[in-house]
């Protein structure tokens, strides 16, 4: 994989909150924590005392009806304020009414916190990379399902040619744009 291209990068996303919809981007900033800004709030189940993930989709499963979006752009500090908008529409800005709306989507007492500049909300990785390729052949394989690249919640979608090529980059290292990243994983079914 030395200076060989693989792909190139079709779309960018980042997701201000975990289990959202996300905001598609021109350019996405890196650091340590992986995409700056991304999945740094996260809804907090108050009756069950954990983040509520759409990992659950019984009890979480309409958080992917939602989605957010910053108001200003994030630093690698203090968040900006988010947007989330529900799927009725409505749009909420403010931490306390975002608390009394996603209670009232959940029907459970829930909030939303943020990392405050620690590490974000992520179920594995710090980066999520899939191919165009992969996903065809997801859909191809699994027509009645309608694979939805947004469900994957990729930060980088690259456009390839050869189905599951992204399984031979694990343990190699990948260059997208000026970053250089360390291939460490491939995500599974289960």
């Amino acid at each position: 994989m030395s200076g060989e291209v693989v792909g190139r990068v079709a779309e960018l996303w980042r997701y201000p909150v975990k289990s959202m919809s996300g905001e598609s981007l021109e350019e996405l900033y890196v650091d340590k924590h992986g995409v700056v800004g991304d999945r740094v709030y996260a809804v907090f189940d108050e009756e069950m005392g954990g983040i509520a993930s759409a990992k659950n989709p019984t009890a979480y499963g309409i958080l992917l009806s939602c989605s957010a979006r910053y108001v200003g752009e994030p630093l690698q500090s203090d968040p900006p304020q988010v947007a989330i908008t529900l799927p009725d529409g409505y749009e909420v800005e403010t931490m306390s009414g975002a608390a009394r709306r996603l209670s009232q989507l959940l029907g459970r007492r829930a909030r939303l916190i943020n990392s405050r500049g620690g590490e974000p909300y992520h179920d594995s990785t710090h980066i999520h990379l899939i191919t165009t390729k992969s996903l065809s052949m997801l859909n191809t394989n699994l027509p009645s399902t309608g694979v939805d690249r947004r469900r994957f919640k990729p930060n980088i979608v690259v456009e390839n040619e050869q189905e599951l090529e992204e399984l031979s980059w694990v343990g190699g290292n990948l260059r997208i744009g000026g970053q250089s990243f360390m291939s460490r994983s491939h995500a599974s079914a289960a």
